[in-house]
Parts: C-alpha cells; structure tokens; sequence
C-alpha cells in the first residue's frame, strides 16, 4: 500500500500494527510538514513533487522492493477507510484474479466519475475503466503500464493503462461492497500537480489519448455481481440496478451538477459501447517507452 501524502493526508488510518493488517505501507511525503506514521513497521520517505511524476521516481527507486509483492494499491491520501477495508480489497482483489480493481466511492463522496459511486446491493462490478484516484493494480500489470508514469502527464494515464493490460471483461473491477469515502473535492492539488499558467486537465488528457491514438469512451459495466452471489450482464438489468445511484445527489448542495452525472452514466449504461480497446500503440508512443528501457506487451 502506497500513499503520496501531505500534511493533511488521513494516511495514518491504515498504519496499524502490522499484525492486524495483510500489507505492508509505504507513506511517500511530498509535503515536509506530512506526519509520520509512530508505527516502525510502516516505511516513510520524503519525495516532494507531483502526484504521478513522484511516483515514477518511487517506481525507480523501490523497484526491487515493488517486486515482492503480488499486489500493489496507490491510494490518494483523501480516502477514507479503514485498515480492515483496505485488508478486504486486497483479498477481493486477488480472490478474483483482478489486473486492477478500485473501491467504489460512497454517496457522499466526490468523484470524478458518477460510475464510480456505490452500487448498492452489488458485491463488485467488471468495468472497462478505473480511475486514478485509489487503484489496486496486480504487480504484473503495474510493471506492464509502469512506462506512463514517465510521460509527464499528471491526469489522462488512467484513460490507457486498461486498455493496455485488457485481454478479458472480468480483468477489472470496482468493488461496492468495500466503499471509501474521497472527502476533498477533485483539483483541490491541482497547482501542486504542476496546473498552472494556463495548463489544464484537460490538456494532458487530450494530449494523452493522442499519443496512443484512442478516442474518449464513458465509464461501462460489462456485469454486475450482487452481494447474493447473482450476475447480470444485460444493460438493461445493469440500468436498473444501477438507478439508487441517485440517492448520491442528495448527500451534498452540489445535486443538480451529481444529478445530471449519474444521469449521464446512466445514460451511456443503456447505449453507449461497453467497450476497451486493446492498444495497438501508436509509433511514438512505442518509440518513447523503448527509449525509456520498457518493452511493450
């Protein structure tokens, strides 16, 4: 478990005695006022920077450590949960073989991605995409997308590393059963993460899926698995279950703005492609992660 934390980071949540837990943390500060764990089981280091350029140096330099691991999570450190969620994600995830998976987000939560927020009734969905905010990747499939780390971007790599790993519907999950809460509001870091003088979010994600030669495509479920053991695969039975998503436009004063985003999710449930699109890379990119040492597939 890794966290790039800063001094209000709720990091300190999973530093529990390593007895109680079934992974070991890794704190990476980039603010030197972040507080360190008391836990000397719990390994901190101070690496100021960006969200995803530090963690490429991270990479870099624990890659030996990266490797005796089976799974490796990168959790913002705005998440709330608990050590014994975070031991129940690790489990799930390598119970059901996942690539990458991600909690799903509380109704109280902000999110980027209505699709994220809690489905409730479901155990877990397989999805086509999941978002940076707090994955969970296998440690092949962290060592096979590792090379965006490198590309300077600091949004906009999520939108490509399923695409790369993709070889089945059930190679990504997000797990409603374990919901985290994201209790900042998305972009809060934004100038940390280097968005200034004119530079965007938007920016990279263009800039990003241009390179790879992807068009944008929504957030889909391909199935649903209830907490009863059940699957549903139809979009329609998808749409239905998914309807009590809207009960997350009353939890905030934002509910027009969550409204007509789950309403879009929604929306694209019941017609838009639920697809990935396995990359067959553009030249550039290709030329790129061979000069940065990365073999691709």
């Amino acid at each position: 478990m890794i966290c790039r934390a800063g001094a209000k980071g709720l990091h300190n949540q999973w530093a529990v005695p390593a007895e109680e837990r079934n992974y070991d943390l890794l704190i990476s500060a980039y603010s030197p006022d972040t507080p360190k764990p008391t836990d000397d089981d719990v390994m901190f280091e101070f690496r100021p920077g960006a969200k995803i350029a530090g963690y490429m140096e991270l990479f870099k330099a624990h890659h030996e450590l990266l490797s005796k691991y089976k799974y490796v999570a990168l959790f913002d450190d705005d998440i709330l949960c608990t050590a014994e969620e975070l031991c129940e994600l690790f489990t799930l995830a390598d119970s059901n073989d996942l690539k990458i998976c991600q909690p799903a987000l509380t109704h109280d939560s902000y999110f980027s991605y209505a699709g994220q927020l809690k489905v409730p009734g479901a155990h877990m969905r397989y999805v086509n995409f999941i978002e940076m905010m707090c994955p969970i990747f296998s440690q092949k499939t962290l060592f096979q997308i590792m090379p965006l780390y490198s590309m300077g971007y600091e949004v906009g790599i999520d939108l490509i590393w399923c695409n790369i790993a993709y070889e089945s519907k059930k190679d990504f999950a997000i797990i409603d059963s374990v919901p985290v809460q994201h209790t900042r509001p998305v972009g809060r870091l934004k100038t940390t993460n280097g968005f200034e003088d004119g530079r965007d979010y938007q920016d990279d994600i263009v800039a990003c899926r241009r390179i790879f030669d992807i068009e944008k495509f929504p957030l889909a479920s391909y199935e649903i698995r209830t907490e009863r053991g059940k699957t549903f695969d139809s979009r329609l039975s998808i749409f239905l279950r998914s309807l009590s998503m809207f009960n997350a436009t009353l939890k905030t004063e934002q509910t027009r703005a969550r409204a007509v985003a789950v309403g879009a999710y929604l929306f694209h449930t019941l017609f838009s492609p639920r697809m990935n699109v396995p990359l067959s890379m553009h030249p550039t990119a290709r030329q790129k992660f061979q000069e940065m040492g990365f073999q691709y597939g």
